[in-house]
């Protein structure tokens, strides 16, 4: 049997003791100690957090002063940079306005020749013309115009093509065709201005063939060897809107070899789309103007077609009716037929026709 302690009663003995500082801590212990268990910081410690935090917003105020820093230095460098533009751009202002050069005086004449200031105003004139004329009137072009007012706009095709357009829209001032046909026909469409008509040059007709090949032709020459088997393509003008090649056929006609050649030939838009297939060696042979074979250096002359044999090669040339500048058509017109204009087509070997005006054209004209 166990010993009971004094004071202790039977219930007493019974009931488990609970030893002093068993259980719960006191509330004030339970706070100093922290959470989870952890030690309370000493001072030490606090000293090395202040410190640390100290640093951390030292290194803070830096980075913001450092951006800060970035970004006035970058306006700073933008600003500068739209002063220098600003500067540069009043700088290239003033010396354009300086070099510029001086408006002519009032009355005064303009080095290039042209009308000033309180002269005439300047005119556009259309002149549609031949293309086998291209090469003197361009040579002409300067010195009509450095003389005169007048702007020439050239509208060079075949003549045929050229009728065609002048009667659709008028809209040229002088028309010179390479045949009196074509002429004739805007003359009947009643767009010619009365007394304008002239006959103004003449050509004559030649054969040719590529200067790069073989002489295909025996001397004398004989129209008979255009329809031998060594020529297999012809080169000729369009018959039906261009004058060269009715020229051509008109005189094939006359020797009596057109039959022959007429399923040979090859059909130029032009005189110098003619000459071109010559040049260019797609032919064996070709008829051509003798002023388009004198400017090339890639055809062989064989035979020149004497102006008693031929037919008949005249280039008028007329102003348009109903046009805004009749007067300076007529004028250039005029101009063509002058001793300068005809030294120039002399030289590019056109025959000079004695300057007349022509009858009107018949009705019944081809």
């Amino acid at each position: 049997m166990r010993s009971r302690r004094a004071g202790q009663g039977p219930d007493d003995a019974a009931r488990p003791q609970r030893q002093r500082g068993a259980g719960r801590r006191p509330l004030a212990r339970r706070l100093r100690s922290g959470s989870a268990g952890a030690p309370t910081p000493g001072p030490g410690a606090r000293a090395l957090l202040l410190a640390a935090g100290a640093r951390a917003l030292l290194l803070a105020a830096g980075a913001h002063a450092l951006l800060f820093s970035a970004g006035a230095r970058a306006l700073f460098v933008a600003g500068a940079r739209a002063l220098l533009f600003v500067s540069g751009a009043w700088a290239l202002l003033f010396v354009t306005s300086a070099c510029a050069p001086e408006a002519p005086a009032t009355g005064a004449r303009p080095s290039d020749g042209t009308t000033g200031g309180t002269g005439p105003a300047r005119r556009e004139l259309s002149v549609y013309a031949a293309t086998s004329t291209r090469d003197p009137l361009l040579a002409l072009e300067d010195l009509y115009e450095r003389a005169r007012p007048v702007d020439l706009v050239f509208n060079f095709g075949s003549s045929g093509d050229l009728s065609r357009q002048i009667l659709a829209a008028a809209q040229a001032d002088v028309f010179l065709s390479a045949d009196e046909q074509e002429l004739d026909r805007v003359e009947q469409g009643g767009l010619l201005a009365s007394g304008s008509r002239r006959d103004l040059l003449g050509n004559a007709l030649v054969v040719v063939e590529p200067a790069d090949a073989p002489a295909l032709f025996t001397m004398p020459f004989e129209p008979a060897q255009l329809a031998g088997a060594g020529v297999q393509r012809l080169s000729l003008g369009q018959v039906d809107t261009v004058p060269a090649g009715r020229y051509a056929r008109d005189w094939l006609e006359r020797v009596g070899v057109w039959a022959q050649v007429a399923p040979r030939v090859l059909p130029g838009v032009d005189a110098r789309a003619a000459l071109a297939a010559v040049e260019s060696g797609a032919v064996q042979a070709g008829i051509v103007y003798r002023t388009d074979a004198a400017r090339s250096q890639r055809v062989r002359l064989v035979f020149e077609v004497p102006l008693a044999q031929g037919p008949s090669i005249r280039y008028p040339v007329a102003a348009i009716a109903g046009r805004p500048h009749e007067a300076e058509a007529r004028a250039f017109i005029g101009f063509l037929g002058e001793a300068a204009a005809s030294a120039v087509f002399e030289q590019a070997g056109f025959v000079l026709l004695p300057t007349r005006a022509t009858a009107p054209a018949r009705q019944d004209a081809r």
